[in-house]
């Protein structure tokens, strides 16, 4: 890495921290703070932290808050950032989503992988202001959930139960068009659900 320092992202998606390898980040900050002539002491004392947290988070020992981790990494003069994970329209119309697309190699469905999806749908849809927005996949995703609560209100309620963006989506007087679109999803729900 030489005497330059790189800068790197740990992009937080919904649920859980992702940390966007471009190299291996325990390594970076291991050579950001030699590349710095930085003692793990001297990072210590500027990042606040002790030096077993220093020395651990280098060993790959520890497990660091968030707070922890942004201390050190402005010491290190790098940093964070929080993000939307996005989409996967195409593995979502694999997985049955009425949406006209799917990819060229179609996925097995499973239930873990459209609960995955739609969690990122439903974040993705959120974020873009609806019901403002609505548009072909807010139809798709809304008839999709509202086939998951008709058709299989167990799994409905254990996965998205408590969430109140979800259950905005699904709508209590659904268009001709999102009635139809849900006979479509729960078609493809039965098939492996």
């Amino acid at each position: 890495m030489a005497s330059e320092i790189k800068r790197f992202r740990l992009t937080a998606y919904y649920f859980r921290l992702i940390i966007v390898v471009m190299i291996d980040p325990l390594k970076m900050l291991l050579e950001s703070r030699q590349a710095l002539g930085m003692s793990q002491l001297d990072l210590c004392h500027q990042a606040g932290v002790s030096l077993a947290t220093v020395q651990n988070i280098e060993a790959g020992r520890a497990n660091p808050s968030l707070s922890t981790l942004e201390r050190i990494l402005d010491a290190l003069g790098l940093w964070f950032q929080v993000g939307y994970a996005g989409t996967d329209w195409d593995a979502l119309a694999d997985h049955g989503l009425p949406l006209a697309s799917g990819s060229e190699n179609p996925r097995h469905p499973t239930p873990e992988g459209l609960r995955h999806h739609l969690t990122r749908a439903v974040v993705e849809i959120e974020a873009r202001g609806w019901p403002k927005n609505r548009d072909r996949k807010t139809e798709a995703l809304e008839a999709m959930l509202l086939a998951l609560r008709s058709a299989y209100p167990t799994t409905f309620q254990s996965w998205f139960g408590r969430s109140k963006v979800v259950n905005r989506l699904v709508p209590d007087n659904p268009s001709g068009r999102v009635i139809r679109l849900k006979r479509i999803a729960v078609r493809a729900l039965s098939e492996y659900l």
